[in-house]
């Protein structure tokens, strides 16, 4: 991977996905772009490079790239041309500052582009890095083509003076957040300089954060806003964590890079936040306070904090919430749920329900999704749906799938996998990143579900994790119908012998390709997260202004004193 063609992951995962207008300065070859698109291609991406060979090739990408040095006005005048009368609503900087000789006007001159809601994102290397002390310690400062001492280099910064400079500039710091690489000597190194700290009156914690960060990414805004919420998530982990991805991790990394939530995610421990840690919302999914911890729980919320429970199957089927007596849902100042009629289920216990459907974060690359050979791979990976299968349909697709050699990956399902013999690609359960990754070298995925108050709760999150990584959902009749997707990039099995004659039809690499493309630009269009945040935004912020009168609801609701 070249200089031009890296990816910084922490510069994209803090980059707001419902900004309209993009710009980004030192766009390299688009790397960072291409992902960005995948979060939400549905805006305008505006590269500027100054290496003649980079942007040339950034401009498959990019909607418009400027060629040139950032600190010629005439690279700003191409700039104002591309904007027309637009404004920036997202400006994205990967370790460019350090090479210019007056970063600060440079700064200052975005910020006077920027949209009223506009929003920037900052990496710069840390000059404060152990790596760097090391050296010097030892007479060394040798540049190098690459790294910390980059022959180009120009300026270097500290958190703090590379968050002056943006200050400086008329920016308004929101976050900054440390990029950590581990090495063989740094514990070591670190150790032994922090163990001087108290006789240089310095806190051992602040020198240990400033020399073990290589690089800082600053997030800011062009202009004030209010605090980000304090978000204090639990989840599960184990078998399931992936649910926990997709509920809680998912939704909340995109309020952050909105500048809407500060988040903590702790998965397989109930962890209540510390008492005197600023109030905020508790969001917990699918794990429960202990007898003792219940106690706590009043406590904490008594101070000030909200408290939203997520379900996303039927209570009455998860063994921890009846066991419970479904306490944490009647606990909850609010509860949070995939589809109406889980709503319903749930209104029997917490009059406070709100549907806050399951999105995707972000679609598969095309070059992989839109990939159509010329036979399909199948896949099977929705645990837990072996006795979804309409009578004699496995035997039927198993069959079939065997005799024309067709691959199949199968995940988790031993039974399934055993009937295809050497076509199943056969894995355990995956990570919900592996499991996508599978899903989307993959075509046709199968989608069995049928009838049942159990089922009637479920979302159409596999489908739209199928339309967004490429794949056609063959599913059942009843999962078709369960889904708000259309149904013209769906097939659908509204028999046992539906199964294959589908799959006969889908081998057709034409009829698959509409299909997947179809696919791809609805839930592109429809199911983005960066679509819905805002919502998801607007909801939390409801709830957390009405806690007061949430709180009183929940202690007459639990028939305790006000």
């Amino acid at each position: 991977m070249s200089y031009y063609s890296s990816v910084n992951a922490t510069l994209v995962d803090l980059s707001d996905p419902t900004a309209r207008i993009v710009v980004e300065l030192g766009c390299g070859e688009g790397a960072a772009a291409k992902v960005l698109k995948c979060s939400n291609p549905n805006r305008r991406f505006i590269g500027i490079e100054f290496m003649p060979g980079p942007a040339a090739k950034a401009r498959a990408v990019f909607d418009t790239v400027i060629e040139g040095n950032v600190e010629d006005a005439t690279t700003f005048s191409a700039l104002d041309a591309a904007l027309g009368e637009d404004r920036i609503d997202l400006l994205v900087i990967g370790d460019v500052l350090e090479h210019l000789h007056e970063p600060w006007s440079v700064m200052s001159a975005f910020h006077k582009r920027m949209s009223e809601r506009g929003r920037m994102v900052l990496s710069l290397p840390n000059v404060s890095h152990w790596s760097l002390i090391f050296r010097q310690l030892q007479g060394d400062w040798t540049y190098s083509d690459s790294g910390l001492l980059d022959r180009t280099h120009l300026r270097y910064f500290t958190k703090k003076t590379g968050q002056d400079m943006l200050r400086q500039a008329n920016w308004h710091i929101t976050s900054a957040h440390p990029r950590v690489f581990n090495h063989k000597h740094r514990d070591r190194v670190i150790g032994a300089l922090t163990g001087i700290a108290g006789d240089l009156g310095i806190s051992a914690q602040r020198m240990r954060e400033e020399l073990s960060t290589l690089q800082w990414v600053h997030c800011a805004s062009a202009t004030p806003e209010s605090r980000a919420y304090n978000i204090h998530a639990i989840g599960i982990a184990g078998a399931l964590d992936s649910l926990t991805t997709v509920r809680l991790d998912q939704p909340l990394r995109t309020l952050r890079a909105m500048g809407r939530a500060d988040f903590q995610l702790s998965r397989g421990s109930f962890a209540l936040p510390h008492p005197s840690a600023r109030s905020g919302i508790l969001l917990t999914y699918r794990l429960h306070p202990t007898n003792e911890q219940w106690d706590q729980l009043d406590r904490l919320l008594a101070s000030g904090w909200l408290f939203v429970h997520d379900v996303d199957d039927h209570p009455a089927y998860l063994r921890a919430q009846k066991r419970l007596d479904f306490r944490s849902i009647r606990e909850a100042h609010a509860v949070t749920v995939s589809t109406e009629h889980l709503a319903d289920v749930c209104r029997q216990w917490n009059e406070n329900v709100f549907v806050v459907p399951n999105q995707i974060h972000a679609l598969a690359p095309p070059e992989l999704a839109l990939a159509t050979p010329q036979e399909p791979r199948v896949f099977f990976g929705a645990v837990n749906r072996s006795d979804q299968w309409q009578e004699g349909s496995v035997d039927q697709i198993t069959t079939f799938a065997r005799e024309n050699r067709i691959e199949t990956t199968v995940i988790a399902d031993d039974s399934f996998a055993a009937q295809l013999g050497e076509t199943a690609h056969h894995l355990p359960v995956q990570s919900y990143q592996a499991y996508r990754r599978e899903l989307a070298q993959s075509d046709i995925a199968l989608l069995p579900l049928r009838a049942s108050a159990f089922t009637a709760c479920k979302s159409d999150l596999k489908i739209i994790e199928c339309l967004a990584s490429g794949v056609v959902p063959l599913c059942s009749s009843y999962a078709a119908a369960q889904s708000k997707v259309p149904t013209e990039v769906l097939a659908v099995a509204e028999g046992p012998d539906d199964w294959v004659s589908e799959l006969q039809r889908l081998r057709n690499p034409s009829v698959r390709a509409k299909m997947q493309a179809a696919g791809y630009r609805w839930v592109a269009e429809n199911r983005l997260w960066a679509q819905h945040g805002h919502g998801l935004d607007d909801l939390y912020d409801r709830l957390y202004k009405q806690r007061s009168d949430l709180q009183k609801q929940r202690l007459i609701r639990l028939g305790r004193s006000l």
